[in-house]
């Protein structure tokens, strides 16, 4: 974020944000708003960020359709979350994390599965509607290429590492 967006208080830069996501939301067709505020907390194993809605999370119908978390270092301000395509409905999995709290995902909020595309070129213009900025396309390195990749497959797609969190 721009310096002047870092100063904010951190419910102050959650709403920007999410200002950005409700933007690009309402672009695919959805009316999506922040969820009536409880502090975050997690699932029973506490590996499921869609256990329950959280302040400064997003619903669609009383359902959560995305959540996110913070950190500020240093001036800095990094946001990331989860706008999942499609959920996993498998009782297996619901009965590691425990059952969802009224949750949902892209497609079904859409009743049809959006591309990668649709979504990023909506929630790129909702974040440039959203900050007043104008955003520039960029591409990645090797090196952030590969540091994604081993992410991905050390973590982010290892239910082990995921289930333990």
């Amino acid at each position: 974020l721009p310096h002047p967006h870092t100063a904010l208080p951190l419910l102050e830069t959650y709403r920007l944000l999410s200002g950005g996501l409700i933007a690009g939301l309402r672009r695919l067709g959805l009316e999506a708003r922040l969820a009536p505020g409880q502090k975050a907390h997690r699932g029973p194993s506490g590996a499921d960020c869609f256990a329950a809605a959280a302040q400064c999370d997003l619903v669609v119908g009383g359902e959560k359709i995305c959540g996110s978390a913070q950190l500020r270092r240093q001036g800095v301000v990094l946001q990331h979350g989860a706008l999942p395509l499609s959920l996993p409905v498998t009782a297996s999995y619901w009965r590691e994390v425990g059952p969802p709290a009224r949750a949902t995902d892209l497609s079904r909020a859409l009743g049809r599965r959006p591309s990668r595309d649709e979504v990023t070129d909506a929630l790129a213009a909702g974040f440039a509607e959203a900050l007043g900025a104008r955003l520039v396309p960029g591409e990645l390195t090797d090196e952030e290429r590969a540091l994604a990749a081993e992410l991905r497959r050390e973590r982010y797609a290892n239910d082990a590492w995921n289930l333990r969190r």
